[in-house]
């Protein structure tokens, strides 16, 4: 399951975290399912924003947020020729880009993925410098998403 982000489900999934850190019992601390309900240190000290809430539905789904994991970075664009332009910046980055349109919006999208820890500090880093690549463009970074790395 890809786990995405952006604004507009904040407040689902800050319901879903409140949900999954009261699911945990003593009664089940010791089972598998109270060793995923349990939130380390590091994932209880995670701002109360977007990417906070994300990361922590992240490590909810089973996801070691410490390991890492494939990122993707969306950034809306106006056109195909504005998404390469950003592509080929990204990808001086170390990021894989991929340019595509939404056949049912008409919408461009350049998608940039990268293996990365995914910590809070570093999410809101790549979104800020890639909102300042892509708005010379008349583009805007518009979220990320990561399928996690429990299967790895």
């Amino acid at each position: 399951m890809q786990v995405s982000f952006n604004s507009c489900t904040a407040a689902f999934v800050a319901g879903l975290c409140l949900a999954f850190i009261s699911g945990c019992t003593s009664e089940n601390a010791g089972s598998s399912q109270g060793r995923n309900q349990i939130l380390s240190a590091n994932q209880r000290d995670l701002p109360n924003d977007a990417t906070g809430d994300a990361l922590r539905r992240i490590a909810a789904d089973g996801s070691d947020l410490t390991r890492p994991m494939w990122v993707d970075f969306e950034i809306a664009v106006p056109s195909q020729a504005s998404g390469n332009k950003i592509a080929a910046k990204c990808k001086e980055l170390g990021f894989r880009t991929k340019v595509w349109r939404d056949d049912e919006s008409d919408q461009w999208t350049c998608t940039c993925s990268k293996t990365m820890i995914p910590t809070h500090a570093d999410i809101t880093a790549i979104e800020r410098q890639f909102e300042a690549i892509a708005q010379p463009f008349g583009g805007y970074s518009d979220g990320w998403g990561t399928f996690g790395n429990v299967d790895d």
